[in-house]
């Protein structure tokens, strides 16, 4: 127990032996401290060496490098954090952008559409307007072609004609001659069956252009003025009507031709339009081009002309001048024709009428085989016969059709058939040509009373 004086704590001095017991109090403390300490610190290190090999740095110094890591660590953990915040504030501009942006561009896409509603509304106006004038103005000049067709047609004198025999011949002779020139096969009995009342003929500017293979009794004067007055009226056709033709046609009088457009310009390929007596085989090559160019003519205006119908040169011309689509341009689509009405089963076929053609459907007629019917009917007068018969044949068959509504024994198809093999059989024929002597010829036109125009 301490003293009185020591145990005041109003006297700041302690005695002498309370100062030593204290003392020794203290040291016996320090030391059982240290001891622990030095334990404890052994055990630390005993631990320590057990878990990573000894790096020669100091605990304080790895502590410190630790320190600083985690310092840095942290300062970059707030940085992160700052980025986060500022790219989540930028992501919030962005969606408020974008959402702007998808509303402008739904406004933009409506407005698009009424706008492209409007201008096809305008445009489809626009099409139908012009589209309207334009069928206005190729009617016009449509109706301006036909005009200066028929101007053409009055200027030319392009007509049908009818013979008509004086009182003199009887009625018997000229039906038992026709009768016998339709029932032979190679020449006609008389030469009045060419020239019955009922077969139609074609004249330009009062001038007949027979067939090429009737030109041996016809005077050549007259055949060569009726081939000129035909081209000229072929070339202004050919101009009013706006074709382009496969052979090019010039009339220069005794020095007409025809070429072919492909062709340079030369004599060579110049084909003749106008006979002589040297010039024959040529000149059927140029006849054949003008002849091929009228068909192609005709096919341009919707006229169906068959093979055998080439060399009817001022039919066809005829037939191409009538044609329901008479100056349409040929590119555009003419109407389909109307359906055929099929005939009663209790009565037999009728005659179709000729195909109406499109002004797309291609030409198949080839030149080649119009050359050799027509080297057929110069060479071979049964051809020419043959082919005069088929023609008046196809006539009679029209003008019974047109006059009544009379039924026909033979079919569209057996006609055709018929045709076609009298056709080849013209192309096919290889024998020789008959004596000059023949009486198959054309007989001229003084013959009988004055022509009568229908």
């Amino acid at each position: 127990m301490e003293c009185y004086s020591c145990s005041s704590t109003h006297k700041p001095f302690w005695c002498t032996r309370c100062l030593s017991k204290r003392l020794h109090t203290y040291v016996a403390t320090q030391a059982a401290l240290a001891k622990e300490r030095e334990t404890l610190a052994q055990r630390i290190a005993s631990f320590h060496g057990r878990t990573r090999p000894p790096s020669g740095i100091s605990p304080a110094e790895e502590a410190f490098s630790t320190q600083k890591r985690i310092a840095a660590l942290q300062a970059d953990i707030d940085y992160s954090r700052e980025q986060i915040r500022q790219r989540k504030l930028e992501a919030q501009d962005l969606r408020r952008t974008l959402q702007d942006r998808r509303t402008r561009l739904s406004d933009a896409f409506t407005t698009l559409r009424l706008g492209r509603t409007r201008l096809l509304d305008l445009m489809h106006k626009d099409i139908e307007e012009t589209h309207k004038q334009y069928t206005q103005s190729a009617d016009v000049l449509m109706q301006s072609r036909r005009l200066l067709v028929r101007e053409l047609l009055s200027i030319f004198k392009l007509r049908k004609v009818q013979r008509r025999f004086p009182k003199s011949v009887s009625n018997t002779t000229i039906v038992q001659s026709f009768s016998a020139s339709s029932s032979s096969a190679t020449r006609p009995q008389s030469a009045i069956a060419a020239t019955a009342p009922g077969i139609i003929e074609y004249r330009i500017v009062n001038v007949p252009l027979p067939i090429f293979g009737y030109t041996m009794s016809v005077p050549r004067e007259r055949f060569n003025a009726a081939i000129g007055h035909t081209i000229h009226m072929c070339v202004l056709l050919f101009q009013y009507l706006h074709v382009n033709l496969p052979y090019f046609t010039v009339n220069k009088g005794e020095n007409s031709y025809a070429q072919a457009q492909h062709v340079v310009a030369d004599e060579a390929s110049r084909m003749p339009l106008y006979l002589t007596d040297n010039n024959a085989e040529s000149f059927i090559v140029g006849l054949s081009m003008l002849n091929y160019n009228i068909a192609f003519l005709c096919h341009t205006q919707g006229v169906h002309i068959p093979i055998y119908d080439v060399p009817n040169t001022l039919e066809n011309l005829v037939l191409c001048c009538q044609a329901s689509n008479l100056g349409r341009e040929w590119s555009r689509r003419r109407p389909p024709p109307p359906p055929l009405q099929p005939a009663p089963t209790n009565q037999p076929d009728t005659v179709p009428p000729p195909p109406q053609l499109n002004g797309n459907d291609p030409f198949f007629l080839e030149f080649n085989k119009v050359v050799q019917l027509h080297v057929a009917l110069h060479k071979r007068r049964w051809a020419a016969s043959a082919l005069a018969r088929l023609c008046a044949g196809k006539q009679q068959q029209q003008e019974q059709q047109q006059q009544s509504a009379a039924t026909i024994s033979t079919t569209a198809t057996d006609i055709d058939v018929r045709n076609t093999k009298l056709l080849q059989q013209i192309l096919d024929e290889n024998s020789e040509d008959e004596a000059e002597s023949s009486e198959w010829h054309l007989v001229d036109e003084i013959v009988g009373a004055k022509t009568q125009y229908p």
